[in-house]
């Protein structure tokens, strides 16, 4: 009878431990389906590279997980798994590790930036950012054309966001194959939103020619056809433009 009992016993444990290998088994894959890997972001901080990996699904942001590496040792510490819902409200908000919170299409929900990139053009400091934005939902999808617009500032007045860009294409060589042509351009441009399509409507540009020593200066204005064109040019010789710049 006791042998029967026992081994009625162990049956049961053994279903039991089945039973829960099984809701286990189902946890974690309901958990990874949840999370699909969606993107990475690094910024190279003075303390370190800071790694952001994005997780989600649907093309939505739903997880955001954060490290560090150290510069000295090269050890990898994690700085904290966040749920994107809420996010605005939680320590990342604060501006740590080139993450910022900041509503980009002026519809009152909480954007959020990373830094990706700061690079020096002699006078001129650019960064730019990976950019995701709010659903209503509290998950976040990517805008990969914002990330391409240095220095990318919302103005809340003009509802209007304000970027500036660098480009330097080197064009002629020398008898040694050196570059010694080049065509440099520094430009400011104002963006609105028109739906959820972002579009370019001003921009002010200062291009100079190596060639002929000659800077272009110019006012373009978006068109009825929803082009930019010149509507103000002039040209200067790079001493004179030196000087009114002094």
């Amino acid at each position: 009878m006791n042998d029967i009992i026992s081994n009625m016993c162990r049956k049961v444990i053994i279903i039991l431990a089945a039973v829960l290998t099984a809701f286990s088994l189902c946890a974690v894959l309901s958990s990874c389906e949840s999370y699909e890997f969606y993107d990475t972001v690094n910024y190279d901080s003075a303390n370190g590279r800071i790694t952001y990996e994005l997780y989600g699904k649907d093309g939505c942001v739903k997880k955001i997980r954060v490290s560090r590496e150290d510069t000295k040792t090269g050890k990898v510490k994690s700085l904290g798994s966040y749920k994107a819902e809420g996010i605005d409200r939680s320590e990342l908000s604060d501006g740590s590790y080139g993450f910022e919170v900041i509503d980009l299409n002026f519809d009152g929900l909480p954007d959020f930036r990373i830094i990706h990139d700061i690079t020096a053009y002699g006078d001129n400091i650019l960064t730019k950012y990976s950019n995701y934005l709010c659903n209503s939902d509290g998950t976040y999808y990517a805008r990969k054309d914002l990330g391409s617009i240095g220095n990318v500032e919302p103005d809340n007045d003009t509802k209007t966001l304000k970027g500036k860009n660098y480009a330097k294409i080197f064009e002629g060589k020398n008898e040694k194959g050196e570059y010694v042509l080049f065509t440099e351009t520094i430009s400011e441009s104002v963006y609105e939103w028109r739906g959820t399509t972002l579009i370019e409507i001003r921009s002010y540009e200062v291009k100079y020619y190596s060639e002929s020593d000659i800077y272009c200066i110019a006012d373009y204005e978006i068109n009825d056809g929803g082009t930019l064109e010149a509507v103000d040019e002039k040209w200067i010789e790079a001493d004179k433009y030196k000087e009114n710049k002094k």
